[in-house]
């Protein structure tokens, strides 16, 4: 999923570069290169937005693995262990 999202990010990049590129025409094609730019850019947003929520869920899951075994300390992330009932 985060290579997906770098190549959706990549690919929006393009259309934005080449819409840049015609921007100047005259008329309406300027107009509509404009909005291609625009649309390209969603395109970056959505592909650095499912980059973030692959890298959230990756956290998370890392996170719930860390409770899972509270015996180990975890300085690396930051993540307390939890006490389990019984132990000191």
């Amino acid at each position: 999923m985060k290579q997906l999202s770098k190549v959706i990010m990549t690919i929006g990049a393009m259309i934005v570069l080449l819409a840049a590129c015609c921007i100047d025409s005259p008329g309406a094609y300027g107009y509509l290169a404009g909005a291609v730019a625009i649309l390209g850019g969603f395109i970056v947003g959505v592909g650095y937005g499912l980059g973030l929520l692959v890298e959230r869920r990756r956290v998370y899951a890392l996170y719930i693995v860390k409770v899972d075994k509270p015996d180990v300390v975890w300085i690396e992330e930051g993540v307390a262990p939890v006490q389990q009932k019984g132990t000191k």
